[in-house]
């Protein structure tokens, strides 16, 4: 019984190294940085630019769609990269993504809205999990969507309802309107059930809509992704002969 205890040990604690959770993010306002894009220099009609950080083998993207111009018109735009708003709003550029969900009206329901993809991608041979995937933004205007949720198209044949993940986040209704800097909401999964042995990218998509009007704008912080590395057949093996020894090595000390 106790070999057997030191085995099933040996396992669990495989288990436990492989399971260990990394956070990569893209890091704004929130952390007082400037790791997003810079938006300042664009025209009315150029493509919103994606905003990427790597570390180590992995990096974390955010994408607007093709489309999305920095003209408030389709799903998005940038303040000459930072928002010159009222007292203790006024953020430096890279320290947010600042984007419109569209005209009022345009979007009554999370498929039918604007979205920000967020890619986690991991060089070379190592494959992972995700964990967790978390949004920070706030609202500069009534008139800003309101509500935001989180999809995964995991059968890769286009969004649909039932690619949606765990429930709408109604951000109108928590406060954060925009009157300071610091009413912040928080839009997060626990995204460990949607894949396993990712390796090369995956997308997460961020949909938001109910815009009342073309004024409200939304103001992306900070967005992070939580993964797990997926340890190779070999180092799970060299574990597992490791703990096996040990377990030889008690026998023969009797």
């Amino acid at each position: 019984m106790k070999i057997f205890t030191l085995v099933v040990s040996t396992i669990l604690l495989s288990s436990n190294f492989a399971s260990a959770a990394t956070m990569i993010d893209i890091a704004g306002a929130v952390q007082g940085t400037g790791e997003f894009a810079d938006y300042g220099s664009l025209g009315s009609q150029n493509l919103i630019p994606d905003s990427s950080v790597t570390d180590g083998d992995f990096t974390l993207t955010t994408k607007f769609p093709q489309g999305a111009y920095n003209n408030g018109t389709n799903h998005g735009i940038n303040w000459s990269g930072s928002y010159p708003g009222g007292s203790g709003m006024t953020y430096s550029t890279g320290q947010e993504i600042n984007f419109r969900a569209g005209f009022a009206g345009e979007e009554s329901s999370a498929i039918d809205g604007g979205y920000v993809d967020i890619v986690l991608e991991t060089a070379g041979a190592t494959p992972f999990n995700w964990s967790a995937v978390s949004v920070q933004l706030w609202r500069n205007g009534t008139g800003a969507a309101t509500h935001y949720r989180f999809a995964y198209d995991a059968d890769a044949d286009g969004y649909g309802t039932g690619d949606l993940l765990g429930t709408a986040t109604n951000v109108s209704s928590s406060g954060v309107t925009g009157t300071t800097p610091n009413e912040l909401a928080t839009i997060s999964y626990n995204a460990a059930d949607i894949a396993t042995s990712i390796s090369s990218s995956d997308t997460i998509r961020l949909f938001f809509w109910n815009a009342s009007s073309e004024g409200g704008n939304t103001h992306i912080v900070n967005v992070s992704a939580e993964y797990t590395v997926v340890p190779e057949p070999g180092t799970l093996a060299l574990t597992l002969l490791a703990g096996a020894a040990g377990i030889l090595m008690m026998r023969r000390r009797r």
